[in-house]
């Protein structure tokens, strides 16, 4: 743990899901090299750590701009799906400690919610395969916000909006670059989460960092 702030009295904690709930970043990374390498013309300067905290539109676009790629983002949507299904229902799983992390969040009475840039039906997928639904009172995709995803602040003010509860006294925990500007855009304290693959991300707009949510308490 690095750099633990202190915190005002909070009233909720609202967790990423890639990166954070789940450690699917990483598979993420296998994933894009396999799906979308065949896409592009260029495999040698493909670098996945730069769609770390991207929504699936702002990953096409710079594909598009940067790469080239020629396939309409229909049949982009349809890769990055497949890819997906793999991820969240066979190869990813649940970060260590996080439902204690959690429950102990709820008892003392805080709300709980998820906020993230995936689309929901990638959510659904893992709130079924881990039984998680009832861990959250409140769970938001870029989807609700007519696919505005981070650092867009919208995912973050819907889920405040959703669970009821003003920005100063609600906790953000990120693991990217563009979702810590999301929540801090919003209002949020934030965490930066070191998952331990993504130490090139720059924390510095955070309000301080952790690297594991075993033995850590809000």
């Amino acid at each position: 743990m690095k750099n633990n702030p202190v915190l005002p009295k909070l009233h909720a904690v609202i967790l990423d899901m890639d990166g954070v709930l789940i450690d699917s970043e990483k598979c993420w990374k296998r994933a894009e090299l396999v799906f979308l390498a065949r896409l592009i013309h260029d495999p040698d300067r493909f670098d996945t750590n730069r769609f770390i905290g991207l929504g699936m539109r702002d990953v096409y676009s710079l594909l598009v701009r940067e790469h080239l790629i020629k396939v309409s983002e229909d049949e982009f949507r349809q890769v990055y799906h497949d890819a997906a299904a793999v991820i969240y229902k066979d190869w990813t799983c649940l970060m260590p400690g996080v439902l204690d992390f959690i429950g102990s969040a709820r008892k003392k009475g805080l709300k709980i919610g998820l906020a993230s840039s995936s689309p929901l039906s990638w959510i659904e997928m893992v709130l079924e395969r881990f039984e998680l639904r009832t861990r959250f009172d409140q769970i938001v995709s870029s989807d609700h916000v007519g696919g505005e995803a981070k650092p867009s602040p919208r995912v973050y003010q819907h889920a405040l909006s959703l669970l009821g509860v003003n920005s100063s006294k609600s906790l953000a925990i990120e693991d990217s670059c563009y979702g810590i500007i999301s929540a801090k855009k919003a209002g949020l304290h934030c965490l930066g989460f070191r998952n331990g693959g993504n130490d090139h991300e720059d924390f510095s707009l955070a309000d301080g960092e952790i690297d594991s949510f075993e033995n850590y308490e809000i």
